[in-house]
This record gives structure tokens, sequence and C-alpha cells, in this order.
């Protein structure tokens, strides 16, 4: 996610470097990762201003 929005502010290449680190120790938590990431990718990508708001940086911290 943007830090705008409480993430980390990766970029997609080492986002994949860390959830394969991950997936190394934990696959089904690495899936769980992911899943969570690609719904809300959706959402930055697509969503309007107030769903952003409204669901990125609770999702960000885990809520």
């Amino acid at each position: 996610f943007p830090i705008d929005y409480g993430g980390s502010g990766l970029d997609v290449l080492s986002y994949c470097i860390v959830l394969e680190e991950i997936a190394k120790a934990c696959s089904t938590t690495a899936l769980i990762n992911l899943s969570h990431v690609l719904s809300s990718t959706s959402i930055h990508l697509f969503g309007k201003n107030n769903q952003k708001d409204f669901y990125l940086a609770s999702l960000a911290k885990g809520e």
C-alpha cells in the first residue's frame, strides 16, 4: 500500500521478495497475505477516494 494509507510503500518486486521469504517458512501464511493484498489492490486501483479512505487504512493495519 502507499504510505498515505498506512502501507509500507513497497514496490511490487519488493513485495514479491518478501512474500517468497514468508512462503519458505509457511506457505499458508503467504497465501493468506497474498489474498489480502490482491483484494486491497483492487480497491486501490479502481476504488473511489471515499472507498480508499474507508477501507485501505484499516486493511493496512490488519483490521
